[in-house]
């Protein structure tokens, strides 16, 4: 750039800042508007006399044609569309990672749901088998007899090697379906409790 292109581009530039609606601009925009006119002033002096400045000036009008646009027209948009996106990106990410938190806790939930049923089911299934089988043989003494005429059987006939360990098991649950009795609401530890023996 020489030094008459520098003065004749200082004189457009500060006739833009006595410009009155550019002083009417606030803030940002006022800021942006004199950002502009850096790259419009040049090139407006430079598209005004042409013929002053041969080819050089058309080359340098169409570098500062090219950062005008990158520089004032693009870049700005870019960066003010990128940020929209961005937080429009931030806030899509936000919803789906809040939606994903309540699939995996329900998900969680349903699990425990379920192990707890199956923890149920592995408790009160035994007892109620064993319940029944207390029913059909009468009582607890109809369990006994029927586990000693079973074992006894199998002792000599050798039906299954796995008797005593079924025996085990139904005394086991003999034994804990008798605890689970006592101590249920009207079970005989009712009675043992301090309200009961006060009254």
């Amino acid at each position: 750039m020489n030094l008459s292109l520098f003065d004749a581009c200082i004189q457009h530039y500060q006739a833009v800042l006595a410009n009155d609606e550019v002083d009417q601009l606030r803030g940002a925009k006022y800021v942006y508007s004199l950002w502009g006119a850096l790259f419009a002033v040049l090139v407006s002096v430079l598209a005004g006399s042409e013929e002053c400045y041969g080819e050089y000036g058309r080359s340098l009008r169409k570098w500062w044609d090219a950062a005008y646009a990158t520089i004032y027209a693009y870049l700005p948009d870019l960066a003010l569309n990128t940020s929209h996106s961005t937080v429009r990106y931030a806030r899509a990410s936000k919803e789906a990672g809040a939606s994903s938190e309540r699939r995996t806790a329900e998900v969680f939930r349903v699990g425990f749901l379920v192990a707890l049923l199956c923890l149920s089911l592995l408790i009160q299934l035994p007892l109620a088998a064993y319940n029944l089988l207390e029913l059909i043989l009468l009582g607890k003494v109809g369990v006994a007899l029927a586990l000693i005429a079973f074992n006894c059987a199998n002792y000599y006939l050798e039906w299954t090697r796995w008797g005593l360990p079924a025996s085990v098991i139904v005394v086991a649950t003999g034994l804990t379906s008798c605890i689970w009795r006592m101590g249920e609401d009207d079970g005989p530890l009712k009675e043992l409790t301090p309200s009961a023996l006060l009254l």
